[in-house]
């Protein structure tokens, strides 16, 4: 019964995402089909045929003290694969969107400079954000004293890597706005504004500001030498082809995934304890590792609240909710780790449990946030997509919509879609951005006209 119920939904959200996205093409690969494909399916709804019929053989799923938790974190995710897709076809209706026409419209675009054919009152406060960024890279590796990535590589137990990735995260003794905002954020999404430039003027001097935030961003992606972040900085390119050409051809992709694949197996063998000849088993390997791994704390969830946890409603929020006399809370995330794996939280070598946003939705709301959440989630992600697609295909423009491209995915949390302090500060950095090159083309505009004036005899 199971199976059939999977595959009809599995053929309606197809049919709605389609609709939503405009094309579900893996060699048009956009912000949509890869929600569908590589978020939704890979790690969500084929995991859940395993558990629902139990027989999957993952460590953390098998944590799940209730087993009426396996059949609702299953129906849970069905019920977003529907869902979902209907917040985003709401979206297009809203927004008057005809997501496959704007689509083949943007890619057919060539990239245009956004004031000027050198686009020289932009590229300045693009070169000073480059400044700061790159300092903000340097800054967290001097707090750190030590890179990562190379530490990785020096020989350093698996153990002493996993205490040094927690430290490099929630144990940062620097400035965590420095860190996030200008570092960890800025850095990848001006490399790739710098690979549109490069891309649009073919020039030395835009390759080699391009290579130099590729270096800082490779740096910064892996400062707490996570597996996922460099997988989906690269992967920003592949969005990026697509955009700016249309598609990839097969080869590309077939390159581009065996890459990406040869990245995952080269990190892995150093951090992870799993001896070489299981690392391809579902308990403890890559595999395990995609298709459970990220789904499994939505069973966790389910076990966890509100049996063992109460809802914590908008206490995970942020700390300023203390403000209106409520208690700051630990995200969801953070209080499943404390719960199944307390002794590696003691030992600093635990993080958070990461998983579909329904999960947060139901620790914080119960069943009003579960039924609400994925419908809300789908129309506010559609709504960037088409935001960027009328959008003007520009340097910075095409470069931020790589970047979301990956980044506005469905795995991480539901409180960053009720309330994004990163994405506000972002919108007002890029803002920043666009107001000092206006007043730089204004104020030299001025100059040339006064130069140019002649005075009256």
């Amino acid at each position: 019964m199971y199976l059939i119920i999977s595959l009809f939904v599995l053929v309606f959200s197809f049919l709605l995402f389609q609709k939503a996205s405009g094309t579900l093409s893996p060699l048009r690969l956009n912000m949509i089909s890869w929600i569908f494909y590589f978020e939704l399916i890979i790690q969500y709804f084929i995991s859940s045929l395993f558990v629902i019929y139990e027989i999957d053989e993952h460590y953390l799923i098998g944590k799940v003290y209730d087993s009426t938790a396996r059949s609702l974190g299953y129906w849970a995710i069905m019920y977003t694969m529907i869902f979902f897709p209907l917040g985003m076809v709401l979206a297009n209706f809203v927004w008057k969107a005809k997501p496959k026409e704007l689509f083949d419209r943007y890619v057919k675009k060539e990239i245009k400079p956004f004031y000027s054919k050198k686009d020289s009152f932009l590229r300045l406060p693009l070169y000073f954000l480059t400044l700061i960024s790159v300092s903000a890279v340097l800054y967290t590796f001097y707090i750190m004293k030590e890179i990562p990535l190379f530490s990785m590589f020096s020989g350093n137990s698996t153990v002493d890597l996993a205490i040094a990735r927690e430290e490099a995260g929630r144990g940062f003794q620097g400035n965590f706005f420095i860190r996030n905002v200008f570092g960890i954020t800025l850095t990848p999404i001006l490399s790739y504004i710098a690979f549109s430039y490069y891309k649009m003027t073919k020039g030395k001097f835009d390759f080699f500001w391009f290579l130099i935030l590729f270096v800082f961003s490779i740096l910064i992606v892996t400062y707490n030498i996570s597996k996922a972040p460099i997988v989906l900085y690269f992967l920003g390119f592949i969005f990026f082809r697509v955009l700016e050409k249309g598609k990839v051809n097969k080869m590309v992709l077939i390159l581009g995934v065996s890459g990406i694949l040869v990245l995952l197996l080269i990190f892995y063998s150093f951090l992870s304890t799993t001896e070489l000849n299981l690392l391809f088993g579902l308990r403890f390997g890559i595999p395990g590792r995609i298709l459970f791994s990220q789904s499994a704390a939505v069973y966790l969830t389910f076990d966890t609240f509100p049996n063992f946890h109460e809802y914590l409603g908008i206490s995970s929020f942020s700390d300023y909710v203390s403000v209106f006399g409520i208690q700051p809370s630990e995200r969801s995330s953070r209080l499943l780790m404390e719960r199944y794996f307390s002794s590696r939280v003691e030992e600093g070598t635990a993080g958070v449990l990461n998983t579909l946003f329904i999960a947060e939705s139901f620790a914080n709301f119960g069943w009003l946030g579960l039924a609400l959440a994925p419908s809300y989630v789908g129309f506010l992600i559609q709504t960037m997509y088409v935001f960027f697609l009328k959008s003007r295909k520009t340097p910075v423009f095409l470069g931020l919509f790589a970047y979301f491209s990956y980044k506005g995915g469905v795995s991480g949390g539901f409180n960053e879609y009720i309330y994004n302090s990163g994405l506000l500060i972002l919108i007002g950095v890029i803002s920043i951005l666009f107001l000092n090159a206006s007043y730089f083309k204004t104020f030299f505009s001025k100059k040339v006209t006064r130069t140019l004036k002649v005075p009256n005899n």
